[in-house]
C-alpha cells in the first residue's frame, strides 16, 4: 500500500478512533477504512483511545433516558440504580444543553447507529464484490453525514 498524506492519515486515524470508541474491534475497523491492525493498535496507543473511548460511553439519549428511569423508578417506590447526587449532575448537564445542542446529541446519535450498520454490512459482505459496493455506500454515507454534524454542529456555535 502506498504511504499516506498527513492529510490521508489523519482523516484515517480520526475514522479509526471514532469506530474504536463505538466498540469495534481493530480487526473489523481494518476491513473498513483498509489500514493494517498494527498500525490502528499504534495509533490506539499513541492517541490513547482507550480513556477517549471511556469518556464518551454516555450519549445525550442515554443521558436523558438515565434520568427518566430514575424518575420512573422513583414514582413507583423503587431504589434507583444511580444515586440521587449523580443523577442530579445528569439533570443539571441535561438542564445546561440548548435545544440546538440536544438535537446534534440526538442526530448523532442516529447517525452512530446508522454507520455501525453500514459498517456490519461491510464486514459481513459475502464477496469481494458485495465488499467494495458496501464500502462504497459507508464511504459516500460517512462524507454526507460528516458534513452535516458539522453545519449542524457549527450552527450550534452561533
Amino acid at each position: 500500500m502506498a504511504r499516506l498524506t498527513n492529510t490521508e492519515r489523519d482523516k484515517k486515524l480520526a475514522e479509526g478512533k471514532a469506530l474504536f470508541i463505538r466498540g469495534m474491534s481493530l480487526q473489523s475497523i481494518s476491513d473498513i477504512i483498509g489500514i493494517s491492525v498494527v498500525a490502528l493498535r499504534a495509533w490506539r496507543d499513541e492517541q490513547n483511545w482507550e480513556e477517549a473511548k471511556k469518556q464518551l460511553q454516555i450519549s445525550v439519549g442515554e443521558m436523558r433516558q438515565e434520568i427518566l428511569n430514575t424518575y420512573n423508578s422513583l414514582k413507583k417506590g423503587e431504589t434507583p440504580k444511580v444515586s440521587a447526587d449523580d443523577i442530579s449532575k445528569l439533570s443539571s448537564a441535561f438542564e445546561k444543553l440548548s435545544d440546538k445542542q440536544k438535537n446534534l446529541g440526538y442526530m448523532y446519535d442516529n447517525y452512530e447507529v446508522l454507520t455501525e450498520h453500514l459498517a456490519q454490512k461491510v464486514i459481513s459482505a459475502k464477496n469481494k464484490k458485495e465488499k467494495e459496493l458496501a464500502h462504497l455506500i459507508y464511504k459516500a454515507c460517512r462524507r454526507a453525514m460528516d458534513e452535516v454534524i458539522e453545519d449542524s454542529f457549527n450552527a450550534t456555535l452561533r
